[in-house]
């Protein structure tokens, strides 16, 4: 006690004194330093050593230190609580943690029991109060519309795309938990010397006789026909990519009009609802007019890409366009725009408009 006080009190003056030996002894202080580090080694090889033999000790004498830990609780509860409550105290997180984990792993060892009992403290809920799931629900009414909306929206999108509808699986979540751990264990383990052997062995190149050399060449023969084809086959997809992609962006302009100018009240609406479905489930509702555009922009990129699949060239683009989305009057150009009643021939005038 009373050196670790002089050093506190005389700290600088120590760390001054050392470094001036060190400068004026630079060789016998790197040999110091060079024991220091050596006995340092030792100690923490001799450490691991004591621990790997106390790992390896507990491991064979697993069930009696678990039957002395066991007897230790029942004589002495008041330690224990005190142990824990100072543990919690110390490392309230890890305790949490530890709680949860000890509290799922019960749960999941007994999972055929916590199920049942759950679904009979629900059926007896249910006969208590018939009506509880409908107030629910018209409590939470906007919410469930917009996960049905969501629902649709992606069956719709999976038709579009000709992908097949959306499976669920239902797993329970112990069960899942399982397949997680084994999933774990079974991609992070480490592999044997032997293994890792005969991994290697069979790996290496062997020369092959002539029967197996020969179906090698056949098949490579075959197989490069069938490349060619493929490699055809994926050049010709990727360039109709690009030409519906430069078709897309030529047209894009005149099919966002049409949307915004035909549907946009539809797709307003629709963000209002949204908008007020957020603010129902706590979120921050959208800016109505940056996200109508986003949705219009969206909506004319997937009907003009739709569209842009289907053409070979800009003349046949240009007419599935005119056919699809119709220039409404108010975007006709001047020279189509139809004449006045004021400016059209009628009655006598009419007739003697070609004499004219």
């Amino acid at each position: 006690m009373t050196d670790r006080r002089y050093y506190r009190e005389n700290r600088e003056r120590l760390l001054a004194a050392s470094r001036a030996w060190k400068e004026a002894n630079p060789d016998r202080a790197r040999a110091h330093n060079r024991e220091s580090m050596r006995r340092a080694e030792v100690r923490r090889k001799a450490l691991e050593r004591r621990r790997e033999r106390g790992r390896e000790w507990y491991a064979d004498h697993r069930d009696q230190q678990r039957a002395r830990a066991r007897q230790f609780r029942q004589e002495h509860p008041e330690k224990v609580r005190e142990y824990q409550a100072r543990f919690r105290e110390r490392h309230p997180e890890r305790a949490a943690e530890q709680g949860r984990r000890a509290t799922q792993k019960w749960r999941d060892s007994r999972a055929d029991v916590v199920r049942e009992k759950q679904r009979t403290t629900a059926a007896e809920r249910r006969s208590d109060d018939p009506d509880a799931f409908k107030r629910w629900y018209q409590a939470n009414l906007e919410q469930q519309r917009e996960r049905g909306r969501e629902a649709a929206r992606l069956r719709s999108r999976l038709k579009k795309l000709g992908l097949p509808p959306r499976r669920i699986q239902r797993v329970y979540a112990n069960d899942r938990r399982a397949n997680d751990r084994a999933s774990d264990e079974f991609f992070a383990r480490e592999h044997a010397a032997a293994d890792v052997a005969r991994l290697r062995s069979e790996g290496e190149y062997r020369r092959p006789t002539a029967a197996q050399l020969a179906v090698i060449q056949a098949r490579q023969r075959v197989m490069s026909q069938s490349e060619l084809r493929i490699a055809g086959q994926h050049l010709q997809d990727r360039l109709r990519a690009a030409k519906a992609r430069e078709l897309a962006r030529a047209f894009f302009p005149q099919v966002h009009g049409y949307v915004a100018s035909t549907h946009g009240s539809r797709i307003r609406q629709q963000v209002e609802q949204d908008s007020i479905a957020r603010q129902v489930r706590g979120v921050e509702p959208y800016d109505v007019d940056d996200e109508l555009r986003r949705r219009v922009r969206q909506e004319a990129g997937e009907r003009v890409v739709a569209i842009a699949k289907r053409s070979v060239d800009e003349e046949q683009m240009r007419r599935l366009v005119n056919a699809s989305f119709p220039t409404s009057p108010r975007r006709r150009p001047a020279s189509d725009a139809p004449q006045s009643k004021k400016s059209r021939p009628t009655g006598e005038r009419a007739r003697e408009a070609p004499e004219r």
